[in-house]
């Protein structure tokens, strides 16, 4: 302000320093680039079906930056009321984990998938007989 009530106004050309990015591929071909310009600040949208485990730690050590991660083609993400867990009381602990993992993937257990399943169940339930 020079005298009072008289303001000068200007503008200032401002450059951030580092930009803002939204990379949208699988977490695999994220992971194969080369050249990465690892101070941007990244959002990324994964596109893989599955949610990948340990995926934001994952690519931290790659982007630092890293804002967040979504999967808007996996079956959880697209699921509005997520998993649901109304019925278990009368549910096999197998129907119990097959039907979150056919809200998790977006797909039921393959027979083989069923199998080891009931294998692992059966185990568990013997060991907690024994003790």
């Amino acid at each position: 302000m020079k005298e009072k009530g008289n303001t000068t106004v200007y503008t200032v050309d401002l450059k951030p320093l580092h930009d803002v990015v939204v990379m949208k591929d699988t977490f695999a071909n994220i992971l194969q680039r080369k050249n990465v310009k690892n101070d941007d600040y990244v959002y990324f949208q994964l596109q893989d079906e599955r949610m990948v485990f340990d995926a934001m730690n994952t690519l931290r050590l790659r982007y630092p930056n890293i804002l967040g991660i979504s999967y808007p083609n996996s079956a959880y993400e697209q699921s509005e009321q997520g998993i649901s867990y109304t019925n278990q009381k009368n549910q096999t602990p197998q129907e119990i984990f097959g039907d979150f993992f056919a809200q998790y993937t977006g797909h039921g257990l393959d027979d083989t998938q069923e199998k080891i399943l009931d294998e692992l169940v059966t185990k568990i339930w013997k060991e907690g007989d024994e003790e």
